[in-house]
């Protein structure tokens, strides 16, 4: 036999790894070593010039082992002493950035750059692999940035940046003491 079978995706997002065609022996197609990286609900299609192709029942493709965080809520700039809005949000992956569902880790925030203390900065994640940090808080001005980290678990790179102010900072003001008559001070 020197028929080739060639597997492809048929449902799913991403592509095949591995070798996705083989020739058949003895009335056989081996496929070893294929691998989908992305965790969803796949099915795969099977074609060989001359036949009808053939589709796989669905497969659900789990996620690997917990590896590291990744921050799926960043933080936004806030004011000094204040919990930050809305609460960061930092999710368990595995090596392939696929969402790990794994509860009762605790989680880390510590300052990348930028100084001060910070305020609520561990969390334990939920069922779906999500540590929610919402009393969050910094006690000195700044721009900062911050990284997740958890015992076993690769470190997050670090957040994006953001700014802690002064709460209440005035940008600036306007007085007006009559019709037509107005002054602006910044």
């Amino acid at each position: 036999d020197f028929t080739q079978i060639t597997a492809s995706i048929n449902t799913g997002s991403e592509n095949l790894q591995g070798t996705t065609t083989v020739t058949v022996t003895d009335g056989v197609a081996t496929f070893s070593g294929l691998n989908y990286l992305k965790s969803e609900i796949i099915d795969i299609a099977f074609d060989a010039t001359g036949f009808s192709a053939v589709t796989s029942n669905s497969i659900d493709v789990s996620p690997a082992a917990a590896d590291s965080l990744i921050f799926t809520t960043q933080p936004a700039n806030g004011s000094r002493n204040t919990a930050l809005t809305p609460p960061i949000e930092v999710q368990i992956v595995d090596s392939f950035e696929n969402f790990v569902s794994q509860s009762g880790t605790e989680v880390t925030l510590s300052l990348v750059s930028g100084s001060g203390n910070i305020s609520g900065n561990t969390a334990i994640s939920d069922a779906n692999g999500v540590a929610t940090f919402s009393a969050l808080s910094f006690n000195q001005t700044g721009t900062k940035t911050i990284k997740a980290s958890a015992t076993g678990l690769d470190t997050s790179v670090p957040s994006n940046s953001f700014t802690i102010a002064n709460a209440g900072t005035l940008a600036g003001f306007e007085i007006t003491s009559g019709p037509g008559n107005s002054s602006c001070f910044r």
